[in-house]
């Protein structure tokens, strides 16, 4: 099964995938708040490291003797990695984006029964785009990292949604089993903004404080486990389909 053995090549090679994980974690997390939108963009190349390693861990561990923090930010590479990354961010983002937008000009003219049915309508249509996008562009991390791709001629974004043809309910299924985390963690980290702001305003927590602060209590083993796990589980799969783009 390929979640576990995404997991065990993970462990295997824990010690060497780590520290480029660790690493491009902090410097997003510094340059983000030093600069919101522009550093973010900048750094985006910086997860094509990520993928780098993890490929190497698949399919040539011996090589695993460095940090490959320069992959992602090499001159020749370095404008289409941001380019690239940056619209496969755009892309998924959008029509969230947009459902964001109709629903809060919409929540003006309606009642409050009415706006929760008009939240559940947007998460319904605008969120399955954004799950589908996602999907067609899982690859393109990955595509940039391969050497064997030559990014100069072939788009990742396009290529990214070929491999995947086929394989999209495997993608989906794999994804699936991170689902239950992910609602954990979200829901913990929106019910804390929700406590803080209603506190802020003199109001009372309207969500007991053990459960808005659990994502707090379950971030490092999403730092640690879950979120290099759930990329380690996309370059296995990456590994099994990259022969279509030599097609």
């Amino acid at each position: 099964m390929r979640i576990i053995r995404a997991f065990k090549t993970l462990i295997q090679y824990y010690k060497n995938i780590m520290p480029v994980f660790l690493i491009v974690l902090i410097l997003t997390m510094i340059l983000s708040n030093i600069l919101p939108l522009f550093g973010m963009i900048l750094l985006l190349p910086l997860k094509i490291s990520v993928a780098f390693v993890m490929l190497i861990a698949l399919t040539k561990p011996n090589r695993l003797t460095y940090i490959p923090l320069h992959i992602g930010l090499r001159r020749t590479y370095y404008i289409n990695n941001v380019f690239y990354m940056t619209i496969q961010q755009i892309l998924y983002l959008t029509p969230a984006f947009i459902g964001a937008i109709i629903g809060a000009y919409i929540y003006r003219f309606i009642e409050l029964e009415s706006q929760r049915a008009i939240i559940v309508m947007n998460l319904i249509i605008f969120s399955i785009p954004s799950i589908v996008i996602s999907l067609m562009l899982a690859m393109v991390p990955f595509l940039l990292a391969d050497p064997k791709f030559d990014q100069r001629k072939k788009n990742p974004l396009r290529y990214s949604a070929f491999i995947l043809k086929g394989s999209y309910i495997k993608l989906v299924f794999m994804r699936l089993f991170f689902v239950p985390w992910l609602l954990w963690f979200s829901s913990g980290f929106i019910a804390t903004l929700l406590t803080l702001y209603t506190t802020t305003f003199g109001g009372e927590p309207i969500i007991p404080t053990w459960i808005s602060l659990s994502w707090v209590l379950s971030l490092p083993l999403k730092v640690f486990l879950i979120d290099p796990w759930y990329q380690m589980m996309h370059a296995d799969l990456y590994v099994s389909l990259r022969y279509k783009f030599s097609q």
